[in-house]
């Protein structure tokens, strides 16, 4: 019996946390501002908007009346209480999740519908839905049923159906075209593009293994010279600052000459290191144009070998040699 006890408690307290966790939002809905048109569709079209949240069930819709009241007793009107910091204070004295509001405008035949839904809890506004309509006013009154969703930014059963309509009307098109396939054509030139990315590559890619290992062999003497050269050229101009410096300073005569003639040796050494290193990198460079070179020699020949075959034969009709022009179908 204790056990049995136990698990009631248990699970009476799991189902009243998820009850408070999943409560529909407190929203409170003020009238949308009229522009352009006359003030009675527009607190219509509020009310229609009210009515479509709580009848699907989005949220927990404060009445009309209490938010007029509170308005009043704050002072406010509601053409003046247009900003978020106004619309979330009397969220809060409304013990509202979110406050929506928005302005209705009719220009050019249509009308433009905005929806803002603040947040109480952070001042922010959470988001923004625009609608735009163009038809007669009493189609106007559908409207409150897709921005019910949208101010949540979820997709309303109204524009679910337009979308599988939409759906199968292209799925209807397309089964009456007829699908050509679409033959892929291959890339011509694969060897070049991989040696041209890495050295030695396309080599490997077009089966001239030795030569791709000979090519890479080459380029990674080539980068570690290069490397090599570069840091004793760095060594160098370290040296030549500190013998220019110790020169500077020394009053001996013997330090004088020795220091000025470290000093010579060292920017001699200098211009080499970084000579070497040029050139280095110049050769790097070369072996790499080479190796794209070969691996586009190699790209050319298959695709000479894999085209049309002209050949010359003997026509025994005119007794005269001729140029035949042949292209395999299969």
């Amino acid at each position: 019996m204790k056990c049995l006890g136990f698990i009631i408690v248990s699970v009476l307290s799991i189902n009243t946390i998820f009850a408070q966790n999943f409560l529909p939002p407190t929203i409170g809905v003020l009238d949308f501002e009229p522009r352009g048109i006359p003030t009675y569709v527009s607190q219509q079209f509020t009310q229609i908007l009210r009515e479509e949240i709580e009848s699907e069930e989005l949220g927990i819709v404060i009445e009309r009346s209490t938010l007029l009241g509170t308005l009043e007793e704050r002072g406010y009107e509601r053409s003046n209480c247009i900003t978020d910091y106004c619309e979330a204070l009397v969220g809060r004295l409304l013990n509202a999740d979110f406050i929506v509001s928005g302005s209705m405008v009719y220009k050019d035949s249509s009308y433009i519908i905005d929806a803002n839904m603040v947040s109480v809890r952070t001042g922010k506004l959470e988001h923004t839905e625009t609608i735009i309509y163009s038809g007669k006013i009493d189609g106007l009154m559908n409207v409150p049923e897709r921005l019910s969703y949208g101010i949540f930014n979820f997709t309303s059963p109204q524009e679910l159906a337009e979308i599988e309509e939409r759906k199968r009307m292209d799925a209807i098109e397309v089964s009456n075209d007829e699908i050509m396939p679409i033959e892929k054509v291959p890339f011509m030139f694969p060897t070049t593009l991989r040696s041209t990315l890495f050295p030695g590559w396309g080599q490997f890619y077009s089966d001239h293994r030795r030569l791709g290992w000979s090519i890479l062999g080459a380029e990674a003497v080539l980068a570690t010279a290069a490397i090599a050269f570069y840091k004793s050229y760095e060594y160098k101009k370290d040296d030549i600052d500190l013998y220019n410096r110790m020169y500077a300073e020394t009053k001996d005569s013997n330090k004088i000459k020795e220091f000025r003639t470290k000093v010579v040796q060292a920017e001699k050494d200098h211009i080499r290191y970084i000579d070497n290193f040029k050139y280095s990198l110049f050769m790097f460079g070369t072996v790499w144009a080479l190796n794209i070179t070969h691996a586009l020699i190699v790209d050319l020949d298959n695709n000479v070998s894999n085209g049309p075959d002209i050949d010359i034969v003997y026509n025994e009709f005119t007794s005269q040699p001729q140029l035949r022009f042949s292209i395999a179908l299969d």
